[in-house]
C-alpha cells in the first residue's frame, strides 16, 4: 500500500496550480485574499475556511499518524503554509514554476 506520508504529499501536490485551469483557480483565490485583507466579512470567511482545512489535516495526523494534538496543529499550519507558498510563487511566476518544480519543492518542504 501507499504510505501515509506519500499520500499526504501527493494530495497536497494535487492542490497546486499545476496547469492552466488550476492556475486560473489560484488567481481567483489570490484576488479573494487581497479583498479579504480590507473586507472584514471576507476575512471571516477566509479564517473559517483555513480553520476547516487545518483542522481536517490535524485530525488526520492525530488519527492516522498518532501525532499529539499540539504537534498535529503546528504541522497542519506548516503544511498549509507550504502549499500556499509554492502555489503563490507558481501562480505569479508560471514560467519559472512548472508542475515538476512545484511538486519537487513541496515534497522537499513536507519531508
Amino acid at each position: 500500500g501507499v504510505d501515509p506520508a506519500s499520500a499526504l504529499i501527493e494530495g497536497c501536490c494535487d492542490i497546486l496550480p499545476l496547469d492552466a485551469e488550476t492556475r486560473g483557480e489560484w488567481r481567483v483565490w489570490l484576488d479573494y485574499w487581497a479583498r479579504a485583507i480590507h473586507e472584514p466579512r471576507l476575512a471571516a470567511i477566509h479564517r473559517d475556511h483555513y480553520a476547516r482545512i487545518t483542522g481536517a489535516i490535524a485530525a488526520a495526523l492525530v488519527d492516522g499518524a498518532g501525532f499529539e494534538p499540539e504537534r498535529a496543529n503546528i504541522t497542519a499550519d506548516a503544511i498549509v503554509a507550504a502549499v500556499d507558498g509554492v502555489g503563490v510563487r507558481a501562480t505569479v511566476e508560471p514560467d519559472q514554476w512548472p508542475a515538476a518544480r512545484q511538486r519537487r519543492t513541496l515534497a522537499a518542504l513536507l519531508t
